[in-house]
């Protein structure tokens, strides 16, 4: 009877070592996945703003006695986005007055803009133009990959 008392005590020995590793393992691969996710939000909203700011700077009102009667381009800028957004990669849209960050098909971000300006175009990052054009007081912000 010696015999089967060690045997069984090693045997729930291994099964408790076992289940330990198993919920050590879970844990640290759920809080990686939280970290992780925790900074493509992060990215995405830095992103978003980038844009926003990089509008708002460029942007100053034209007086009315000069508008453009063509299609003008009154300024642009090149920017260099990173290629992905934590690992993934992405895509920024400007929709109107809003700019949208999407990642693996679910908005990210968005931030909208109160200039009286609209917005067009998108951009999967990497090196992106943003160009500002004026007709007759329309003013469009148009995005686009270099």
């Amino acid at each position: 009877m010696q015999g089967q008392s060690t045997i069984v005590t090693h045997s729930l020995l291994v099964l408790f070592a076992t289940i330990f590793l198993i919920i050590v393992v879970g844990t640290l691969n759920q809080l990686r996945n939280t970290y992780e996710e925790f900074v493509l939000d992060l990215t995405a909203k830095h992103l978003c703003e980038l844009v926003r700011s990089t509008i708002e700077d460029m942007y100053s009102p034209t007086p009315s006695n000069m508008r453009a009667l063509v299609n003008e381009s009154m300024g642009k800028i090149s920017l260099r986005l990173p290629d992905k957004v934590g690992g993934m990669k992405y895509k920024i849209l400007l929709l109107e007055r809003e700019i949208k960050v999407i990642v693996s098909d679910r908005e990210k971000a968005s931030c909208s803009i109160a200039l009286d300006v609209i917005l067009e175009g998108k951009s999967a990052g990497g090196d992106s133009n943003l160009e500002w054009i004026d007709a007759m007081g329309n003013h469009t912000f148009v995005l686009s990959s270099a």
